[in-house]
């Protein structure tokens, strides 16, 4: 850096003392076609096999230790990919020895069976999930840019039914942007009890809020017959681009009330909510249309996105709403997910939502309070819930308890909420070895 911005120049040189193009290398990476791995944690990626998706990490001996000083001693570490439907045939063959983050009813119950029957030599821990499965909505377009609509589709789906039936006990409802394991939820009954709005299964109330809302018209502009989708008249502004506004002769622009949904492939959430919602008497009974179009979860990130860098195609908003899920780190730092500066549109503000009030409450929340000033801190989350409530960016679906087995030779390994694998390595040691 010369102050004239930051670049490489020749010169640089790689770790076997070959000068290299910087630049050509850094494109290489992204097309991963580099066979080097440069890393600076506890371990280095040693190869890759492309085949069966599999790394192989060995210690690095460059490794300082974490916070703690602490360095790994188990030598080498194979990440593997493991399908659900044999994960335990693996576990209990020796094919893999860590199965991490499973979670559901079947499955569960399957690896704390497994556990239970294996005299000792396999284990569990379990911890609840820092973060939360949702249907997200893009609030700037079509029909979910109106807090209505995004609050009947959450009256219009039994959100306790469906947890119940995707996680099996494993897990529950929650009504926030917040994993069941944090303390400012812990600590928040009494204020979500009285302040927060659950959107318990009300499909009156849904048509209640729709029609409240200008939901009123049937296509052709006269009022709703009862039955088939209800239309709104819309300005210009609100009509945008959205594809299946219909113009009327005398120039009014009337906004169907369809949702185009994407949903990612072979996903059980997917499914379930294609039952429950999409395709339930109810939705259609209240006079709105989801119309689900599956995809791959990589197609869904770029639509919702919008990254046109990838395919201009991404960069036309499409889909109001999409399913998927989120978590969090011990800073709960929510201040550019809700940022109105057109920089984070896309990038951190996926809902692409423009609310003054909540976006000043998520930058107050981290800095406009002092360091340690938990009552404070706490008083600021509890006003961003409400805001957020509702206005409903999201409709919360469910937080997980998560699992993960592992066998008893594998000592002193402890996962939790904020604790991962790649932590938790660092303390494990295997018995009697050399």
């Amino acid at each position: 850096d010369d102050g004239e911005g930051r670049y490489f120049t020749d010169g640089f040189y790689n770790k076997t003392g070959d000068s290299f193009d910087m630049a050509a290398h850094l494109v290489d990476s992204s097309n991963n076609a580099d066979t080097t791995y440069a890393c600076s944690g506890p371990y280095v990626v040693e190869s890759y096999d492309e085949g069966d998706k599999s790394a192989i990490l060995t210690l690095n001996p460059n490794f300082p230790g974490n916070y703690e000083g602490v360095k790994p001693s188990i030598a080498k570490v194979i990440y593997k990919k493991s399908v659900s439907a044999t994960q335990l045939d693996d576990l209990k063959s020796g094919g893999v020895d860590v199965l991490m983050g499973i979670t559901g009813g079947a499955e569960t119950d399957e690896a704390v069976a497994a556990c239970d029957n294996s005299n000792g030599a396999f284990v569990y821990t379990h911890y609840s999930r820092a973060g939360y499965g949702k249907l997200q909505f893009a609030c700037d377009f079509g029909p979910t840019q109106f807090p209505a609509v995004r609050q009947a589709v959450a009256l219009l789906l039994d959100r306790n039914e469906f947890a119940n039936q995707f996680c099996a006990g494993y897990g529950s409802v929650v009504d926030g942007p917040y994993g069941l394991c944090m303390w400012m939820y812990k600590e928040s009954q009494e204020f979500f009890a009285d302040n927060i709005d659950s959107y318990s299964y009300n499909p009156d109330r849904a048509v209640e809020i729709l029609e409240a809302d200008g939901w009123t018209l049937n296509a052709d502009g006269t009022p709703y017959s009862g039955t088939g989708l209800r239309y709104k008249e819309v300005t210009a502004e609100e009509a945008g681009d959205y594809a299946l506004n219909v113009t009327l002769d005398d120039g009014r622009i009337l906004m169907p009330l369809h949702i185009m949904w994407a949903s990612s492939e072979d996903n059980p959430v997917s499914e379930l909510l294609a039952v429950m919602l999409a395709n339930g008497e109810q939705t259609a009974a209240a006079g709105m249309e989801i119309e689900m179009t599956v995809m791959s979860f990589t197609d869904l990130l770029n639509y919702m996105y919008r990254d046109a860098t990838v395919d201009e195609r991404y960069g036309v908003p499409t889909y109001g709403m999409f399913n998927l899920a989120t978590g969090f780190t011990q800073m709960y730092d929510q201040a550019f997910y809700y940022s109105e500066d057109p920089a984070y549109m896309g990038t951190y503000n996926n809902n692409f939502i423009l609310d003054d009030e909540l976006a000043q409450l998520a930058w107050d929340m981290v800095y406009g309070v002092e360091a340690g000033d938990d009552a404070a801190y706490l008083d600021m989350w509890q006003k961003f819930m409400d805001r957020w409530n509702e206005l409903l960016p999201d409709v919360p679906l469910y937080s997980n308890i998560y699992y993960t087995v592992f066998p008893d030779w594998l000592q002193g390994y402890d996962q939790s909420s904020y604790w991962d694998f790649s932590q938790a390595v660092l303390y494990a040691s295997i018995e009697n070895a050399e």
